[in-house]
């Protein structure tokens, strides 16, 4: 591990981001995060990845090199998580922490209190899940089997009409478990967000069981939103459990399983400007998102002068 002045250690993190648009606020998120900070970005294989190449110049950035074309609530999401995780984890470098933050996020808290809440936690996930087990109408979607989601099929042709009548057809006679055997594990599903931050420890475990079991990777395949869950559900079936932050009692929103990062979920993330500041200050949370070059632009401003960066 390197040491900084006076003997003190410095702790090492990792960013993992995956990028799809938005080049010029990649730039301005790097440029906002530690310095001697990592950051291990997939390219959305449907989008050139030069651009972000250049926009990462100067900067300690690793683009991971398989990329999957995204499908959002598909699993070619937890692919490209696997495949982060995986690049950070056989980096050969010694890290303290993993964050897993969107290209749309932006750091609230100084760079220096990052740093301190990685050296105060660097033994703590703050991965949050509630368990989908028993949660009534709140879990019909992961009930059901969605079957060809990872194909990129544009919204309205017939390949992708077929795909919806095809659940619909299939829904009331076959249901997903919500408690599953895979490979001689005991699951119960978890469900939390995309956006957290977990130990090296937890990521290295979630990796080797998601490589080592060819039936959790069948399960998640046709599940509903597998980047909300599939992690989730590894780390909290697992005897890491403990330093995860699990959520008693029922399934209340999105917002409330992001324990890190702000966001305004009604129904859709909102875009956020210069008008959501105060709520951002009062929110406590380490990043928010979506942030958006042109119009964030003085949000960002805001949030800068705060941070004193």
């Amino acid at each position: 591990m390197e040491e900084s002045k006076g003997n003190e250690r410095q702790v090492r993190m990792a960013f993992l981001i995956p990028l799809f648009k938005d080049v010029s606020h990649f730039k301005r998120l790097l440029r906002a995060l530690p310095e001697e900070a990592d950051f291990y970005v997939h390219v959305d294989a449907k989008v050139s990845d030069e651009p972000f190449r250049q926009a990462a110049a100067g900067y300690r950035v690793h683009f991971v090199e398989k990329r999957y074309n995204i499908v959002w609530g598909s699993c070619t999401q937890v692919w490209s998580q696997m495949e982060q995780m995986r690049a950070a984890l056989d980096s050969g470098i010694d890290y303290d922490y993993f964050f897993i933050i969107s290209g749309q996020d932006y750091p609230l808290w100084s760079n220096d209190r990052i740093r301190r809440f990685v050296s105060e936690n660097h033994n703590r996930s703050y991965l949050k899940a509630v368990c989908m087990v028993g949660q009534g109408w709140h879990a019909r979607g992961y009930r059901r089997y969605y079957f060809f989601q990872n194909k990129p099929w544009l919204p309205g042709s017939w390949k992708s009409k077929f795909r919806g009548v095809l659940r619909r057809i299939l829904t009331p006679v076959l249901r997903k478990p919500l408690a599953f055997n895979a490979d001689g594990h005991y699951y119960r599903l978890y469900k939390g967000s995309d956006w957290f931050g977990i130990t090296p420890r937890l990521a290295r475990l979630v990796v080797n069981r998601w490589d080592s079991s060819p039936s959790l990777r069948r399960y998640f395949k046709t599940g509903f939103a597998p980047s909300e869950t599939c992690i989730q559900t590894i780390a909290f079936n697992s005897p890491l459990a403990g330093q995860c932050l699990h959520v008693e009692g029922g399934f209340q929103s999105l917002t409330a399983l992001t324990p890190l990062t702000f966001i305004d979920y009604n129904p859709l993330i909102k875009e956020l400007d210069e008008t959501d500041f105060p709520r951002l200050k009062a929110s406590g949370k380490m990043f928010c998102r979506k942030v958006v070059s042109g119009k964030s632009d003085q949000l960002v401003a805001l949030i800068d002068q705060e941070r004193g960066e």
